[in-house]
């Protein structure tokens, strides 16, 4: 039965190797894909026999394997990129890893951020943010690279398209700006420009393509009631000659 002695540790980082020989024999196949060096590199995860024979034929394997356990850590950061974020807001990042006995250090344009070990990470500063990994033996491996830029909300303005003070029977059009976004309205709106004629405080929210909000100055509508009970025509019925009559308004109205 052959011997098989081992050159080293048989755990290691993805790219290295160990030296595995055979003890001497007339010939030799390994089970790493049909080697017949007395010899090999292992440098993948698995459980190495050799086969080998001796000047008559006959053949032995070793009875017990060599088992290689090469660790590969993997890490990955999502969401993947580039990230556009609310300049009110943070740019939140995670990673999925695989490996056992993980740590993890976050990097901005490749320099480590102080701190910054979770699997987590939220930043309010524009950059390019990866991750890299470090499993329980010291086998490292980087993520992706994710953009993260900050943009302002849009700047919301309402435009009214007269008077805001109104008869019962009028109304005006309120329109937001900027166009081409996303409206709702405190009235439950959802057009760029509404028509009002009741009396309130009118605002709207507006949205742009990237999910940044602003909410515009409200807009008062006051709405005035017309005087009722008299007309000019019948006060001039009873009007004496060069007579003169005062009116006086309890809603702040003009007559003429």
């Amino acid at each position: 039965i052959p011997a098989i002695t081992i050159g080293g540790p048989t755990e290691f980082c993805i790219g290295g190797s160990v030296l595995l020989t055979s003890s001497a024999a007339n010939s030799y196949l390994w089970n790493d894909g049909g080697s017949t060096t007395q010899s090999i590199n292992a440098t993948s995860t698995g459980a190495y026999y050799v086969t080998v024979s001796n000047e008559f034929g006959c053949q032995a394997t070793n009875a017990v394997p060599v088992v290689v356990n090469v660790h590969n850590p993997t890490i990955s950061v999502y969401p993947a990129g580039p990230l556009t974020v609310c300049n009110y807001d943070q740019a939140s990042l995670a990673v999925v890893a695989t490996g056992t006995g993980l740590s993890f250090q976050w990097m901005d344009n490749g320099n480590d951020i102080s701190g910054a070990t979770n699997a987590s990470f939220n930043t309010s500063v524009a950059g390019n943010y990866s991750c890299r990994v470090t499993d329980g033996l010291g086998c490292t491996a980087s993520s992706n690279v994710v953009a993260v830029s900050f943009v302002a909300p849009p700047v919301v303005t309402i435009t009214a398209s007269g008077p805001t003070s109104i008869c019962s029977t009028g109304s005006v059009d309120l329109t937001a700006y900027p166009s081409g976004l996303n409206y709702y309205w405190s009235n439950g709106a959802f057009t760029q420009t509404i028509t009002v004629s009741a009396p309130g405080n009118y605002t709207v929210t507006v949205t742009d393509a990237n999910g940044c909000f602003a909410t515009g100055t409200p807009v008062t509508i006051t709405v005035s009631s017309p005087l009722n009970g008299f007309t000019a025509d019948s006060i001039e019925r009873f009007l004496p000659d060069n007579g003169t009559v005062q009116f006086n308004s309890s809603t702040n109205g003009t007559i003429t």
